[in-house]
């Protein structure tokens, strides 16, 4: 019986009409998305006529994956020399080959130099001062700047660690566990085209923002709509009343949340990934400047699943969340408004000039915790019982025992609806 409830509120759920609606919007968000950052690839080609031709959307990405096969394979110092070299020769037999920013003008890039525009955002983030990313930083380097490449990083992480804070958010504990795994990364990297799984990281934040509304929007009602039909005359004094319909209630929103998220997720990266390809999937995230300082020692394919993993479990809380106050305020308008709050308030707080304890309770939220960009990035370190854990990694368990605990409440709550 108890699976027969469950059965029947979930196709509660998906049968009310908001749920349609706003699956739709989410549909044309994902298409938006997709054409956005399809529209934002820019490469340079020279034509047959011998003239530089910028390309965007598919016609760059197809020949960005074209120009890095030319230049992909291990960042070894070998690999590195090999590109310095030849930066240094185009520059040197190419008279009048710069502009007046001190980069090669457009001609020399399609001709030459596109392959590895990727490799020299890399030097400019490994070679330049603390703060900084000289893209003209190459100019100054020479073939024994090599066996600096790898050791730079570390440097330059340490650096970070030594500066003056007013409130530190680590301790020595906290900079000894981000120095070693800033060594834990894989030597030579591989580098490879890896556009898509970057682009799916950078969508990550506001397609799953948008999931977020959607799931609460959807069970906003869930419990409120019995109190507002009666239908609580019928089912309380039933031997299946109250605490196994509370359930079944709360079951049917788990696997519809479950369900929802993964499929608008993953409609979303099958439809990008088609248009960027799946290479790249086992390179590390440092290949790509703005990951190139992370202490998250993960390939991309493994970024992802982490990603989905800090998603689902922030929904899931959300739904949770969002079950509760519905039974508190009795109210759908009120409910998801007080949702919306506190999903979204956060987000105006600075964690930079809080000191360790508030900015990590601060950054679990679920509005921090979708930030998956600034996840990868920041070096959050949470100490569980004397074990130093990322944040990337603590966040979904945190976030899912939140989500565990908040059941008996809405279950006793419910259950204290008068027949």
């Amino acid at each position: 019986m108890t699976n027969s409830l469950t059965k029947l509120e979930f196709k509660k759920i998906i049968s009310n009409k908001a749920f349609k609606v706003a699956c739709f919007l989410a549909v044309i968000y994902i298409i938006g998305a997709l054409f956005d950052s399809i529209s934002l690839e820019r490469c340079w080609k020279l034509n047959n006529s011998g003239v530089t031709q910028k390309l965007s959307g598919i016609e760059a990405i197809k020949q960005k994956k074209v120009e890095v096969q030319k230049s992909k394979g291990y960042l070894d110092d070998k690999k590195i020399k090999e590109v310095i070299n030849y930066y240094q020769e185009l520059k040197n037999t190419n008279k009048d080959s710069m502009d007046q920013y001190g980069v090669f003008k457009d001609i020399i890039i399609a001709k030459y130099w596109q392959p590895y525009i990727g490799i020299q955002s890399l030097f400019a983030m490994a070679y330049s001062d603390l703060h900084t990313s000289d893209y003209t930083i190459i100019d100054t380097l020479t073939p024994n700047s090599s066996k600096e490449f790898y050791s730079n990083r570390i440097k330059k992480i340490s650096g970070y660690l030594e500066l003056e804070y007013e409130h530190p958010q680590f301790d020595k504990v906290d900079a000894n566990k981000i120095i070693k795994e800033s060594k834990n990364l894989t030597k030579p990297m591989y580098y490879d085209y890896a556009d898509g799984w970057i682009r799916l990281m950078d969508n990550f934040f506001s397609l799953n923002l948008v999931i977020i509304f959607i799931l609460c929007f959807s069970v906003c009602s869930v419990f409120t709509e019995d109190i507002q039909n009666s239908m609580i005359l019928v089912v309380f004094p039933s031997i299946n009343g109250k605490t196994k319909l509370a359930l079944s209630k709360i079951k049917a929103s788990i696997i519809f949340t479950s369900i929802t998220y993964l499929v608008l997720n993953f409609l979303f990266a099958s439809l990008l990934l088609s248009f960027y390809g799946f290479s790249g999937w086992n390179c590390s995230i440092q290949i790509t400047p703005m990951y190139f300082l992370s202490i998250y020692n993960i390939k991309f394919y493994e970024a992802y699943i982490l990603a989905i993993i800090i998603g689902l479990s922030t929904c899931l809380f959300m739904v949770m969340l969002t079950l509760l106050l519905e039974n508190i305020l009795k109210n759908a308008f009120l409910t998801i408004s007080a949702a919306s709050a506190f999903l979204l308030l956060p987000i105006l707080i600075n964690t930079e000039p809080l000191s360790k304890i508030p900015a990590n309770l601060i950054e679990i939220l679920p509005i921090k915790a979708i930030n998956y960009t600034h996840t990868l990035i920041k070096q959050s370190m949470y100490n569980v019982f004397g074990i130093e854990i990322l944040r990337g990694y603590i966040t979904p368990i945190i976030l899912l025992i939140a989500g565990i605990a908040v059941i008996p409440f809405i279950v006793k709550i419910y259950n204290k609806q008068q027949v």
